[in-house]
């Protein structure tokens, strides 16, 4: 059914909203490097453009990991 699958799309879209902030919380209180991780924390609370936030990553020094 077509009314499932939209409300099961919104489900997603806010279970991510909130797991963005749970995990940048946790890596913040752990001190754990997460680069991805803050950027979608910051393109979704801070509000900065997902081009800036990309921008922010591809210009981190290279590292191996």
């Amino acid at each position: 059914p077509l009314y499932s699958s939209a409300a099961s799309d919104v489900y997603k879209r806010q279970e991510g909203y909130y797991a963005a902030k749970s995990a940048y919380l946790v890596a913040a209180r752990q001190k754990i490097d997460m680069p991805i991780i803050e950027q979608i924390y910051r393109v979704i609370y801070d509000g900065i453009s997902p081009e800036k936030a990309v921008t922010s990553l591809m210009r981190r020094p290279m590292a191996t990991e």
